[in-house]
Order: structure tokens, then sequence, then C-alpha cells
């Protein structure tokens, strides 16, 4: 894991946890929009 590996300083491992936590929020808005598609598809093809 990049946390573990000893090859990157404290300030790059902090910029790269930064990162990570952004990717995790783009892909859980990805997966909330997603989910909305699908319920408003549901209802208007009813």
């Amino acid at each position: 894991m990049v946390f573990e590996n000893k090859k990157y300083d404290l300030g790059m491992q902090y910029q790269l946890k930064g990162i990570l936590k952004q990717i995790g929020r783009v892909t859980n808005l990805a997966e909330d929009v997603a989910d909305a598609v699908l319920i408003l598809a549901t209802k208007h093809s009813t």
C-alpha cells in the first residue's frame, strides 16, 4: 500500500491521502447520480 512504502516522505503521503479521499467523494457522487437516474427512469417508464 502507498502508506506502507517508505520511499514516499510524509508530505507526499499526506497529499496522496487527500487525493484518495477526493477520488472517494467523486465515486460516491457518481453512485448517487446513477441511483437517481435509475429511480427517475423507473418512474417515467410506468
